[in-house]
């Protein structure tokens, strides 16, 4: 259903890069367990997205603009914008996420 490519893996292996655990540079005022915090901070600032929170339209704002009803079709679009705004962040906003939605639905009806 809606063409999806392939599915996003919860998990993802941790890449080992030499220094990553060991501690900030001496007089950076950081700490160790502090520097995740700040990665994932940024991530979220810079807009990446991670789940269906993150994305800018939600299954209520889907029924009420595109006529659907609380079903396996409404989560499975869901699950298809999703993926691609994991794929390509900069679609992550309502009125795009609306066309492509639209778009989905008539190809899924076609």
């Amino acid at each position: 259903m809606f063409g999806t490519h392939g599915r996003v893996r919860a998990s993802r292996r941790r890449a080992k890069v030499p220094g990553l655990a060991s501690s900030p540079p001496a007089g950076s005022g950081a700490s160790a367990a502090a520097l995740p915090a700040r990665g994932a901070e940024a991530q979220l600032a810079s807009g990446v997205v991670l789940s269906l929170h993150d994305l800018a339209v939600d299954g209520e704002v889907l029924m009420a603009e595109l006529d659907l009803t609380p079903s396996p079709r409404l989560g499975a679009l869901l699950d298809a914008l999703l993926e691609r705004a994991i794929a390509d962040p900069a679609i992550n906003t309502g009125p795009r996420l609306l066309a492509l939605a639209r778009s989905l639905l008539a190809e899924d009806d076609a």
